[in-house]
């Protein structure tokens, strides 16, 4: 393939797509319909595992100097002021929560973009239509051709890609509107680092700070107010309005497409799946689709289309986006109905009730083994990663078994232009990953470049053909 790939949407999601494909020699072209992003706060929320994303992708600095740890998520009733329930989001000693600004985030990915001989981005350019890897695109009023290997529509919840592409969507039964006013404050409030949500059936509201930033949202009925006043505000805020940043009432549902990819189209983030902010998840969600599904690209770009592979990226992600949705829902209705009294006896006895957030376990495709996931599982021993990072974008082969020679190139030409490094059980890095995964007993472990376990076994010849079926089936032996 000789086309470069086609991504639909400059957001984050669009971008660090871009830069995952940068990074395995993949050129692309990012078009996005606007002159240029908007400069107003949107998300707010990472958590550990996105951060260690983003880390490969250049943004050391970034998270350095502009993430703000959270201390966690504190829900109270909303007429008593108790709390009623508290969730640590902490793996272990070291955070994986995380407070950060959104236009500072893309600032910052734009950057790495204009380093990048491999990534062309184009503002003011809208997608039209797409058929046999082609694609129409409206550039200043002049309709274009544009060729493509594959195309990624991260063009949000109001998808052109996924409408053309005739992909429909499971609704669930969850739709609000939230007013929200975002501004700048100085006085500090006590709950600095970390968020904190009213609950109540009528007008619950989460407010949360970082820095000198502070945002309030009420949650809404459809025919509640329009917007309220800076007075109110500054009541539910506990704190001064010096200058407002924004103010917008917004809709938001729950939902996911029930087909992520049609033919060499394929979809990401919010035009696959939409969530309520209860556990700042979404653009979470978005992040790990480029991370699973641009390393997938990468590989059928060198070596020709293969379905399965591709395929294998909705498989994964689907299902680890329904248990967000599933954690996020369960949120909403405590936050927003009378459900949370079932928790009413930890209220009465005052002791908030700590739930940890563990990482949610890929789904399972032919080859997958869902509870071994480096990514997931690094993020439990924050301190091992920048040992774990020089595994990203190449397979890692742990093995106690005497491969022959001709085995051994026989898997490194499979997994061609990726490299291949081997270890054996004994050394160190290998037992790094091993004591991580939690595996104790095996002949082989093969990693992805997207550090999930691709297999773990014995290498014979029956597992290698099998292998083989994933990637390249013209070279089976």
């Amino acid at each position: 393939m000789n086309q470069p790939v086609l991504i639909i949407g400059a957001g984050p999601v669009g971008m660090i797509t871009a830069l995952f494909l940068d990074r395995l020699g993949v050129p692309s072209l990012l078009i996005e319909k606007r002159k240029q992003l908007p400069d107003i706060p949107r998300a707010i929320h990472l958590d550990s595992e996105i951060i260690n994303i983003l880390k490969l992708v250049g943004l050391d600095d970034f998270i350095t100097n502009q993430i703000y740890p959270s201390k966690g998520l504190f829900l109270f009733g909303k007429n008593t002021n108790k709390k009623f329930l508290q969730a640590n989001l902490n793996f272990n000693n070291e955070c994986s929560s995380f407070l950060f600004d959104q236009n500072h985030l893309e600032q910052e990915l734009l950057r790495e973009i204009e380093k990048s001989i491999n990534i062309s981005l184009k503002y003011n350019c809208e997608f039209i239509s797409a058929y046999n890897q082609k694609a129409e695109l409206a550039v200043q009023g002049q309709v274009i051709d544009q060729s493509f290997s594959y195309l990624i529509g991260t063009d949000g919840a109001n998808s052109k890609v996924a409408d053309v592409s005739g992909i429909k969507y499971t609704e669930y039964p969850y739709r609000k509107i939230n007013y929200k006013v975002d501004f700048i404050t100085d006085q500090p409030p006590n709950y600095q680092n970390r968020i904190e949500k009213f609950c109540s059936t009528n007008g619950s509201f989460v407010r949360m700070a970082f820095k000198d930033r502070v945002r309030v949202e009420i949650t809404n009925n459809p025919n509640g107010e329009a917007e309220y006043s800076i007075k109110l505000i500054e009541k539910l805020a506990q704190t001064r309005v010096k200058k407002v940043l924004h103010a917008d009432k917004y809709y938001f549902n729950t939902r996911i497409a029930n087909k992520w990819i049609v033919d060499r189209t394929i979809i990401a983030g919010d035009a696959a799946h939409t969530m309520p902010p209860y556990i700042g998840e979404g653009l979470c969600n978005g992040i790990r689709d480029a991370f699973n599904l641009s390393w997938k690209v990468a590989f059928c770009y060198y070596n020709g289309h293969h379905d399965f592979l591709i395929k294998s990226y909705s498989k994964e992600r689907k299902n680890n986006v329904k248990k967000y949705i599933g954690l996020t829902l369960l949120t909403g209705f405590l936050f927003t109905t009378s459900l949370r009294y079932i928790l009413k006896p930890f209220e009465l006895l005052g002791i908030p009730l700590k739930i940890n957030q563990k990482p949610v376990k890929k789904g399972k495709s032919d080859l997958i083994i869902p509870k071994f996931d480096l990514l997931a599982n690094v993020a439990t021993v924050g301190r091992e990663w920048d040992y774990m990072r020089h595994l990203y974008n190449s397979f890692t082969i742990i093995t106690s078994e005497d491969l022959s020679k001709g085995a051994i190139k026989e898997i490194t030409r499979l997994f061609t232009p990726f490299n291949v490094n081997f270890y054996s059980p004994e050394d160190k890095i290998a037992q790094s990953v091993l004591r991580i995964l939690k595996i104790k007993k095996v002949k082989s472990v093969i990693i992805r470049p997207d550090l999930s376990v691709l297999f773990s076994g014995i290498l014979n010849e029956a597992s290698r053909i099998k292998i083989q079926n994933t990637f390249k089936k013209e070279i089976i032996s």
